[in-house]
């Protein structure tokens, strides 16, 4: 089992010279926009982020990340979206920037309801760098600080349905053009590359019903061994933690659905049993499906 990091770390939220809030764990803000702020913002050490898609945009200055060992620079208007399972850390910042972080199964639910989910999908282990028109972020940071602005009133019952609907606004103001920006490459075309995107791609078929090394070595047509050797290559980690990080990714999205009781969950990924699935779960995620289900249901959250 890994360690499930808070892409946050308590330096940060006690750095006087960020912008920070969380609504629930769930909506978390941070930017120095504010001209109190200046440019240098503290490093972070390297955390895994199993839970968040983690936005930034830089409006001014250079921000440094690593990302599970890429070096990446985001300079002035660029746009990098962080997918959940991969370490993040922050090198050097010398920027103007803004950050969201919002779980993931939320950002899934808002993309199909827009209709954006037929032209992008939140995926594990990836990330995305683009670089947009001065004119966009500015309406990117337009809507930022509404979302900023609802976060600072008082608490009330469906404050969080509010807090969906500004970052649904959001993603449609950013979907609108985002096709018409190539994004950076940050991998060679190598054949290693080319073999962990089709591991990915066989994980989003058979995850279900698959969960062992050895199958998707063999769809591969190479050895267990190498196949470990590639994931830990671009992720840090063995294949069979990349395996179970994707299979407890996906059925977190079906439990937030809450379309299905536990049980039916547990035959759709095809657990002998359902005490099984829920060892299973527990020991990846750190909850039961249960206490998972209870902390993160859509109908509740819409309903109030």
């Amino acid at each position: 089992m890994i360690s499930q990091g808070d892409i946050l770390t308590a330096d940060l939220v006690k750095d006087d010279n960020v912008f920070f809030s969380s609504y629930k764990g769930k909506y978390i803000l941070m930017d120095n926009l504010d001209d109190k702020y200046n440019l240098s913002v503290k490093g972070r050490q390297e955390v895994f982020n199993t839970h968040y898609v983690y936005v930034t945009v830089v409006t001014r200055g250079t921000l440094h990340m690593r990302i599970s060992g890429t070096d990446v620079d985001v300079r002035e208007n660029d746009y990098i979206v962080i997918m959940p399972c991969m370490k993040v850390e922050i090198i050097d910042s010398r920027c103007k920037f803004f950050s969201f972080l919002t779980l993931s199964h939320i950002v899934n639910d808002i993309y199909e309801r827009i209709g954006a989910s037929n032209n992008v999908g939140i995926r594990c282990f990836c990330f995305h760098h683009l670089t947009l028109t001065k004119k966009h972020v500015e309406l990117m940071t337009s809507e930022y600080n509404r979302m900023k602005l609802e976060h600072a009133r008082e608490n009330y019952k469906r404050k969080e349905v509010c807090l969906r609907a500004l970052l649904s606004a959001y993603e449609c103001h950013l979907f609108e053009k985002l096709s018409e920006y190539p994004e950076h490459n940050h991998y060679e075309s190598t054949r290693q590359r080319e073999f962990f995107q089709k591991f990915l791609d066989f994980l989003s078929l058979y995850c279900k019903r698959e969960r062992s090394v050895q199958f998707y070595a063999e769809k591969l047509k190479i050895t267990p061994k190498y196949l470990s050797n590639l994931t830990n290559m671009f992720t840090g980690f063995s294949a069979s933690i990349v395996i179970d990080q994707y299979v407890a990714y996906s059925i977190k999205r079906m439990l937030y659905t809450n379309e299905h009781n536990i049980k039916k969950v547990s035959d759709i990924y095809h657990f002998p049993s359902q005490s099984f699935f829920g060892r299973y779960f527990k020991r990846i995620v750190g909850v039961s499906p249960a206490a998972y289900i209870k902390e993160h249901n859509r109908k509740a959250i819409i309903e109030g």
